[in-house]
């Protein structure tokens, strides 16, 4: 998944991460099957460390104000409007998407099958990463995510 920058492990630990956290993720699967969606391995293995945390961050857009994601599967599954996932989101990705998490303003988080991971707020899309790690390090810095498609 790639390396993890100090101020994003300084971040994470603040959300009760540490290196080597595992947890059980039969619900989560049990949410994405109930989709049809089938994690690739990198989403999988997101899932098994983030899943259950609260993640205290910048803002992704407005830098200076304070923001959270919660990673949640389960949730994530149950705001996931299937006409919006597969007719708009997946189209603008290009790739399958599995929702993995939401902000406090409602943007839902995925994780497509290549790893990467976008943000989505209908008609909003855009890429936040080429994996976890780098999504991670995106939110504990002053860069912005890419639109791909919406405002």
């Amino acid at each position: 998944m790639g390396e993890l920058t100090a101020r994003a492990r300084e971040g994470l630990r603040g959300s009760g991460w540490f290196e080597g956290r595992q947890v059980p993720i039969d619900a989560a699967l049990d949410a994405w099957r109930e989709i049809d969606r089938v994690p690739g391995p990198a989403a999988l293995a997101a899932a098994r460390e983030f899943t259950g945390l609260r993640l205290t961050h910048p803002h992704y857009w407005t830098k200076t104000l304070d923001d959270f994601t919660d990673i949640d599967p389960v949730a994530a599954v149950g705001r996931t409007w299937l006409p919006v996932l597969t007719g708009e989101y997946e189209a603008a990705a290009g790739e399958p998407l599995s929702p993995l998490g939401l902000t406090r303003y409602g943007m839902q988080i995925f994780l497509g099958a290549s790893g990467a991971v976008y943000g989505g707020h209908s008609p909003y899309l855009g890429t936040y990463g080429d994996s976890f790690h780098a999504f991670l390090n995106l939110l504990h810095s002053d860069r912005r995510p890419t639109t791909l498609s919406g405002t």
